[in-house]
């Protein structure tokens, strides 16, 4: 009789291949699911089910189809399996993006790697048997692939994942665990059609007795298994929760009932007419004597462990006792009085009470009452476990104020939100509601919890324990039940002789796996993930220690910043990937710069530091420093491409410069800096009067971080001209700062400064809607048909949101789009590709007009002008200004303009000065000018009156 007939392989590989497939789409549509497999798994079940279709034997595709796909399975789910928990490939080999997940960088859950390791295995084996030990070790593959998709399958049933961190790491979906067991079954039924099987076990019934008592053994004991940890962990579960339930229910009375009395309490004492004599009299005097006999009052009647005598302006007359009025550190309770909890070696009440008279002359009684109570529910948790915590927490802002039970009791923390599917119990009685169950705690840990609001004081509260102590006992009972199963089970099958070493070589291999997993998380703590150089805590211990050793031995150490110049124009030019391929070029010219002994590490983006020790003298590091500048002469090769890129070095020495390692990175710093602004590509050492200029620096951006907010901003609007009609067409949009100690500052010190710390943004915004007010404004007061020109930095157009952030401001002022026109840099528009044509050209169909302003001075390509919607070509001023005396010069602007007009694209020439540049550019028939020969740019004021002027250029001319 044949269990395993040769249809079933068919059914079952396709099942496999709609596995598959559906991994595959859900992962590229978007649309994941915590049940399909991952999608380097989903590559592996399709071409597994495509094995178990091919052409049933004596088919030659059969024959020498199964190896050829076996042996792929095997590589692909040994590779996804190295990634995971090797890092293998990662730094020389990246996994595609389209296989990669969250969880798993691989693509593929461990247990599924290892599962269709032995499945390519069994394929690549299966016709190549020559011996009974071959014969033995593919069932044995088999088996133990059932085997593993079985267990990863009740474990997501019975939920290991709350117990076991590796389990949740290593575990299958659902759908992956069931067809991995049903992949094996398909195996099974090929090797029993097999010639060989045939051969070694025809009349070997013990043999078959044996394979399938293994199957047995399996379905009783994960069977039994399932049913007993179902059965405890059900009764166990019930009653926790149960305990959780009237924990919370007490715990919530005893919180309201405490919080109510002392709020009465402090009322009452606030009633008291002599009370409110007393207080209007020290209200009225100093307030520093008499206060005393308030304390004692309000101690003897309420607790008080604190008063303070407010005046009505919230000015503090007087205090006694421990008192605390820090209200970003208070929860404000929804109560009749003002009142506040607080924590403050305990937990307190803090009750405002009006007395006196009305105001002026009105106080306020501000009451400290400690809550014994409410610290005692903290502090037992005898009916909670001892992973039990207590939790109280407000919503404040943009986040939680929370008590506990810890020893940092009173601490903010973001609010409570979903995490991996998952919900947060305090997020829920945050909401209102009431339950018990699993979640996930602050610390995104799993719990078992009791959750819902205090009535009405706004607060929640949790009482929970960890997941792992529900079940641990639970676990316990079921091993043991696990093992008598087991026993029972293999009481009516011998022993086989091999099962030993295969568990031996499992656990070592386990431990292997556990020591590499740790060698590599000790690597990524201390290494930088794309260049492998040290990091900053790695760099920081080892400057350290060369501090520490050249003071003993009295040599030099040299601490050298490295910053690569205009680094930004590569990314914008080539992409990030020709970035981080260049800087990783760049850490590995620098290993071989050093000497061996100094270090190398690298910060953040294209900075690197390096420490230079043990040196006799600094005319070491004067060496060293100009090797490095000599060695960046030569070119990088990126992506079959020759890069040139420069770097600005900054060198401090210790002793020299400072003993303080702090002081000698802020120096190397600042050096650094000096030599950029000294025309980059250089080095420099530190002086003290660098350190000057780096303050000035720092106010700079300190200034800029509130000028925006303190209208210190202005914008200045110089006109463009038609070179036909002589008229104004439109006007640039350009901003100035006006800083309320330092006067105008220009804008190429301070722009530069804005794209560094990230205000770019924001000012660009301020621009493109003040410009766009005040054309609106100018077309009210009659003077139409002029178009505005703002700039647009890379950082604006990259936003997400930029077509609709424009479209809002015109709406906002009620500009016409053919009003307004924006101005981009060449290096703009290279990065983004194909994003940026679509936003630009969005902009072209409501009628914006689109300038490409600097052109020549980037990194240009002609073949974005076909590309890209644009309207206008400036010709940047420093191609301008020789235009009449350089022939190179001239012959670049005669370039320009020819190619924009084949193009059908109008030119404007910036930065005119003079009659016979106009002149030139008048004679190569350049649509327009720009420049202070015309107009410097104006304010508003001036530009209106010179608007209505009518002002031509033929006027000038004459």
């Amino acid at each position: 009789m044949n269990p395993l007939k040769k249809s079933h392989q068919d059914i079952i590989g396709a099942l496999a291949v709609m596995f598959g497939l559906a991994g595959l789409v859900s992962e590229w549509t978007g649309l994941r699911s915590g049940i399909l497999p991952h999608p380097l798994a989903g590559v592996c079940f399709v071409l597994s089910g495509a094995a178990l279709l091919l052409p049933h034997p004596p088919s030659r595709l059969r024959r020498h189809g199964l190896p050829v796909i076996g042996c792929a399975i095997a590589l692909l789910a040994t590779a996804g399996l190295m990634y995971e928990l090797f890092d293998f490939f990662r730094g020389a080999a990246r996994l595609p993006a389209f296989l990669a997940t969250d969880l798993h960088p691989g693509g593929i859950a461990p247990n599924a790697a290892i599962g269709f390791v032995l499945f390519g295995l069994t394929l690549a084996l299966v016709n190549v048997v020559r011996n009974r030990f071959t014969a033995g070790l593919v069932q044995l593959f088999i088996v133990t692939m059932v085997f593993i998709g079985l267990v990863d399958l009740a474990g997501s049933l019975l939920r290991l994942d709350a117990v076991s961190a590796w389990y949740e790491y290593t575990k299958m979906t659902p759908f992956a665990a069931a067809g991995l067991s049903l992949l094996g079954l398909g195996l099974a039924s090929i090797v029993y059609h097999a010639e060989w099987y045939q051969r070694f076990y025809y009349g070997r019934e013990d043999r078959k007795i044996m394979l399938l008592s293994g199957l047995i053994v399996l379905v009783i004991a994960g069977g039994g298994g399932v049913t007993g940890f179902s059965v405890l962990a059900a009764t166990a579960e019930a009653a926790q929760l149960q305990t959780l339930r009237l924990a919370l229910e007490s715990r919530r009375h005893v919180f309201h009932e405490a919080v109510e009395a002392a709020v009465e309490k402090a009322a009452g004492a606030g009633r008291d007419q002599k009370l409110h004599a007393l207080a209007e009299k020290l209200a009225a005097a100093d307030g520093q004597r008499g206060l005393d006999a308030i304390y004692e009052n309000l101690r003897h009647t309420t607790g008080a462990s604190g008063v303070a005598l407010y005046d009505g302006r919230s000015r503090v007359l007087a205090a006694r006792g421990s008192f605390h009025d820090d209200r970003a550190v208070m929860v404000a309770l929804p109560l009749g009085h003002e009142a506040y909890l607080l924590w403050r070696n305990g937990t307190v009440l803090n009750v405002v009470l009006p007395v006196g008279a009305p105001e002026p002359r009105g106080a306020n009684l501000s009451v400290d009452i400690p809550l014994p109570e409410i610290d005692q529910l903290f502090t037992t948790a005898a009916d909670t476990g001892k992973t039990g915590v207590t939790e109280v927490c407000a919503r404040q802002k943009e986040g939680v104020l929370c008590f506990t039970d810890g020893a940092d009791n009173f601490r903010a923390r973001p609010a409570p939100r979903r995490g991996r599917g998952e919900t947060h119990p305090m997020g829920l009685a945050l909401d209102g509601r009431l339950g018990v169950g699993h979640g996930l705690d602050g610390e995104n840990r799993r719990t078992v919890a009791a959750y819902g609001p205090i009535e009405d004081l706004g607060l929640g509260m949790t009482v929970s324990m960890a997941s792992a102590e529900l079940y641990a006992p639970i676990l316990i009972r079921f091993q043991q039940l696990l093992l008598m199963l087991l026993a029972l089970a293999f009481g009516g099958v011998l022993l086989l002789r091999w099962q030993i070493a295969p568990l031996t070589r499992k656990l070592l291999e386990e431990i292997g796996e556990r020591r590499a997993a740790e060698d590599h998380l000790t690597f990524v703590a201390h290494h930088d993930s794309l260049t492998g150089l040290p990091n900053r805590a790695l760099f920081n211990d080892r400057l350290k220690q060369a501090l520490i050793d050249a003071g003993r031995h009295k040599r030099v150490v040299g601490v050298m910043f490295l910053d690569l110049d205009n680094f930004k124009n590569i990314n914008d030019s080539f992409g990030h990937k020709a970035g981080d391929l260049l800087l990783q070029g760049v850490a590995e010219r620098l290993g071989q710069c050093l000497r061996p002994g100094d270090t190398v590490s690298r910060l953040s983006g294209d900075e690197f530091t390096l420490i230079l020790g043990d040196m006799a003298q600094a005319g070491d590091a004067n060496r060293l420093a100009q090797k490095i500048v000599e060695d960046f002469r030569l070119p990088y090769g990126v992506d079959g491409r020759e890069i040139f890129v420069t770097a600005s070095l900054g060198v401090a020495l210790f002793p020299l410069d400072s003993r303080d390692r702090e002081e000698l990175l802020k120096y190397a710093d600042i050096a650094m800096y000096r030599a950029k602004e000294q025309g980059k590509n250089s080095y420099q050492f530190y002086a003290a009067e660098m350190s000057a200029a780096a303050t000035e620096r720092l106010l700079l951006q300190s200034g800029l971080r509130v000028a925006l907010e303190r209208k210190e901003f202005t914008l200045h609007y110089q006109p463009q001209v038609d070179m036909t009609t002589g008229r104004i067409v439109g006007m640039e949009a350009l901003v100035r700062w006006k800083h309320p100690e330092r006067g105008w500052i220009p804008p190429d010190k301070f722009i530069p400064i804005a794209e560094e710390i990230g205000l770019i943004t924001p000012i660009g915004e301020w621009v493109l809607r003040t410009a766009c007010a005040q054309n609106k404004a100018w077309e009210d007061a009659g003077l139409s048909g002029y178009r505005v020109a703002v700039n647009i930095s890379g950082h604006q157009i990259r936003q997400q949101d930029f077509v609709e952030a424009v479209t809002r401001v015109l709406r906002q002022t009620g500009l016409r789009p053919q009003s307004l026109g924006l101005e981009l840099t060449e290096s703009v528009l290279m990065h983004g590709g194909e994003e940026n044509i679509a936003k630009l050209r969005m902009l072209e169909v409501m009628g914006i007009h689109i300038s490409i302003d600097d052109f020549g001075t980037g990194y240009s390509s002609l073949g974005y002008l076909k590309l890209f919607p644009i309207d206008v070509l400036k010709i940047d001023r420093t191609f301008v200004r020789d235009v009449t005396t350089n022939p190179d010069d001239a012959a670049i602007a005669s370039a320009i303009i020819t190619l924009a007009h084949s193009l059908g694209i109008q030119v404007v020439a910036e930065g005119v000065e003079t009659k016979e540049q106009l002149a030139f550019l008048r004679s190569r028939r350049c649509d327009g000018i720009q420049g202070y020969y015309f107009s410097k740019p104006l304010p508003a004021g001036e530009c209106e009156a010179l608007l209505r002027s009518g002002k031509r250029l033929q006027q000038l001319e004459d």
